[in-house]
């Protein structure tokens, strides 16, 4: 079986194993591809359909539509490295947020524990997903997730109302 670069994988052809350096190896029929990356077509609202496995080149090698029909291994390694690349802390209280010259700075509860981080341009980096759900992106770039603004405590959702 050769690859076919871009193509839809079909998850019984597909393994995924680890390099000795732990690097992500995509086993396709006889073919052997060390991955650069593993992307989500869709992180924010539906991270376990459409993976993209992507060469050390960035090329697409091809896309699984359902990562969980991967054997447990590939299944694991794939979760392993889409946790890495989507490092995305969920915001379960707000403690603060302060402005101070248009730069906001929070403080929360994530369910990878506190964090105090500063955000400019609220309008712009505190973005509505859908049904209550909202990504804020900080100054360093990284994303925190509120997956239901009226599930906060009634505190937390009052600091941040003037903001979403």
């Amino acid at each position: 079986m050769s690859v076919e670069y871009g193509a839809i994988l079909e998850p019984a052809d597909v393994r995924i194993t680890r390099t000795g350096h732990g690097d992500p190896v995509a086993c396709i029929g006889e073919t052997q591809i060390v991955l650069g990356h593993i992307l989500s077509v869709f992180p924010i609202s539906n991270r376990e359909s459409f993976v993209s496995l992507r060469d050390l080149n960035g090329d697409e090698v091809g896309v699984i539509e359902r990562i969980h029909e991967l054997d447990g291994t590939s299944r694991h390694i794939v979760h392993e490295e889409l946790n890495r690349s989507y490092f995305l802390p969920r915001i379960e209280e707000i403690f603060s947020v302060t402005d101070d010259l248009n730069v906001i700075t929070w403080s929360v509860f994530t369910d990878k524990g506190p964090r105090t981080f500063e955000v400019r341009d609220p309008r712009k980096n505190v973005r509505a997903v859908g049904g209550g759900r909202y990504i804020v992106k900080d100054v360093d770039g990284n994303r925190y997730d509120i997956l239901r603004l009226g599930r906060l405590p009634l505190k937390s959702q009052t600091l941040i109302r003037e903001f979403v």
